[in-house]
């Protein structure tokens, strides 16, 4: 049985565009490799958890400011 994943959108280019910061300044602040960033930016690579609570805490946002389901199972609230 295939068991597809459902796609994770993220705001990393917003957030990144609203301070300023490249990919490089960001993986400093949340202590990954920058490529490591690019790549989840890009949606070339899903976020690990940890990966996702530094990113949003160097942003200093909530996880869910950050990244969100592209397709939420039913009863599951989007995130507005």
């Amino acid at each position: 049985m295939s068991r597809q994943r459902t796609p994770v959108h993220n705001s990393l280019s917003r957030l990144l565009a609203e301070r300023g910061w490249s990919d490089g300044q960001l993986a400093a602040r949340a202590g990954l490799p920058r490529m490591r960033v690019n790549r989840i930016k890009n949606r070339r690579a899903r976020p690990r958890v940890g990966d996702a609570l530094v990113l949003a805490g160097a942003f200093g946002v909530a996880v869910t400011d950050v990244f969100r389901l592209a397709d939420p199972k039913p009863g599951m609230e989007e995130p507005s």
